[in-house]
């Protein structure tokens, strides 16, 4: 029901070893993607990204290699060089048990329309409950979207979306991904997230970026300012409903303020009620 391919770097095989021993323990058959260097860039990716994005602009080496092979295996998708829908995977996640039964649940509740569904991403603020997964999951629809590409299945109307050429690319893909509005994006999630990412506690992006501070402060000024997310205020109104809109930015505010240890039991009673406010589309 859905194919699957893991994005890995040509010099980490133990890494793709990891993942082949996962995914033969769920009976799920994959195929390696050669991810790409953003040094290395092929030129038909370049037109994607600003000019001066070299490894010296905002976006780092790193960072650049791992959007352009994100980038590459959606426009695969999308003109059917890899069948939709697809499971893309990177090469340090963590894969539960019984997870094939659980993919088979979530394309079955999934809504006709959608485009991307995470499943990587931990759930920080509220969000609208679709249907109920094998337990403890469910489908979701997030108020705020958190930015792991870990795990993430894609359809091929998504992938399409995703590769549109006519807006340039300034800011790393977990932060782009997260603009539902700029691609006009029917995104998912699982709560709590099924899939565990950067489970080997090491970053291949950042042994690639290590020559620049990735973390300094002006940095994340900028990255504040290119995320736009105060834009999605706009399109979850549109979403849900403004009386849907408003109750879920109060139980943001609420699970900001919570325990994290109890914060993932009081979205999930939220998100059923959220979901009861919330329009039909819904």
């Amino acid at each position: 029901m859905f194919s699957t391919v893991v994005i890995n770097l040509d010099r980490d095989p133990d890494r793709l070893d990891y993942m082949r021993q996962q995914l033969e323990r769920e009976g799920v058959t994959f195929e390696r993607f050669a991810a790409i260097l953003g040094a290395a860039m092929p030129s038909d990716l370049r037109g994607y990204f600003a000019p001066e994005e070299d490894g010296t602009g905002f976006l780092s080496n790193g960072e650049l290699g791992c959007y352009a092979s994100h980038l590459a295996v959606y426009e695969a998708i999308a003109d059917g060089r890899i069948a939709s829908p697809a499971l893309v995977l990177e090469d340090d996640v963590k894969v539960p048990e019984n997870f094939r039964a659980l993919m088979d649940q979530i394309l079955q509740a999934a809504p006709a329309d959608w485009d991307l569904i995470r499943l990587s991403s931990p759930a920080k603020r509220a969000y609208f409950t679709i249907a109920e997964l094998m337990p403890p999951y469910a489908l979701v629809r997030y108020s705020i979207s958190s930015g792991s590409n870990g795990a993430i299945l894609v359809s091929q109307a998504g992938a399409k979306k995703f590769t549109d050429r006519s807006d340039i690319r300034d800011a790393p893909i977990d932060q782009d991904n997260r603009q539902l509005w700029r691609f006009n994006l029917n995104l998912y999630g699982v709560a709590p997230e099924p899939i565990r990412g950067n489970s080997l506690e090491t970053s291949t992006i950042d042994a690639l970026g290590q020559t620049r501070v990735r973390e300094d402060r002006a940095r994340q000024v900028e990255l504040r300012r290119k995320r736009k997310l105060g834009r999605r205020h706009g399109w979850n109104i549109g979403q849900v409903g403004v009386v849907a809109w408003a109750a879920s930015e109060c139980v943001s505010v609420i699970a900001a303020l919570i325990g994290k240890k109890a914060r993932p039991g009081f979205l999930a009673r939220s998100g059923r009620w959220l979901a009861a406010l919330a329009k039909p589309s819904v």
